[in-house]
């Protein structure tokens, strides 16, 4: 278990929050890739991912058993079903083919909506997708499809408003990341605490 999932692990005993969100790419599914395999590079089996990632949400449910969780739904998960539906039709309403049966104890869907905020994977890439997101939308904009962890402040007439990545659970040199070639990234482990008053994020 990386610093990151023992960090995420603390904050959900300890600040007991009312709604735990993973933020997408909660599986990886490296081998339904459309990238080829780099090399001789190893890769888990997709039932050891699922099952990796069922242990670690069953985890942050004991950690916080009084919140609602929610998972967003990532690029990378959404191989899972996308592989299924696109090579094999047939297997359309079995059983398991769904990341809503694979996690049942969580609500698996597209995006959070919270007081004024927007918590999705995606949606602009670059350095600037966090300022993008934010200042387009309209509202705080919560995303962690970059990896980067940081928090853009937009202030107007309106007030201040928040373009948050959240960052990454995974080592950031992890062997998931070896496609990097080991090159410096802005991707860094860590997760975030939203604090809400009267509506407002603070």
């Amino acid at each position: 278990m990386t610093i990151g999932m023992r960090s995420f692990l603390w904050g959900a005993r300890k600040l007991k929050p009312d709604v735990v969100c993973l933020n997408g790419d909660v599986v990886d599914g490296a081998t339904l890739s459309r990238f080829p395999r780099p090399g001789w590079q190893l890769r888990l089996a997709l039932k050891d991912e699922i099952q990796a990632a069922q242990a670690f949400l069953a985890n942050v449910r004991k950690a916080s058993p009084k919140a609602e969780h929610v998972y967003t739904r990532g690029n990378h998960c959404s191989r899972v079903e996308n592989a299924l539906a696109n090579r094999l039709p047939e297997f359309e309403g079995m059983p398991g083919t769904r990341l809503e049966e694979l996690f049942p104890d969580w609500v698996v869907c597209g995006s959070l909506e919270l007081p004024g905020t927007t918590i999705k994977h995606r949606w602009h890439n670059g350095q600037n997708a966090a300022r993008q997101n934010t200042l387009k939308s309209g509202r705080h904009y919560v995303t962690g499809h970059l990896h980067s962890l940081q928090v853009t402040a937009i202030l107007d007439l309106d007030g201040t408003r928040y373009g948050v990545d959240t960052g990454t659970l995974a080592d950031p040199y992890g062997p998931q990341f070896s496609y990097c070639e080991r090159a410096p990234r802005a991707y860094r482990s860590g997760w975030v605490f939203l604090t809400y008053q009267d509506g407002n994020l603070l």
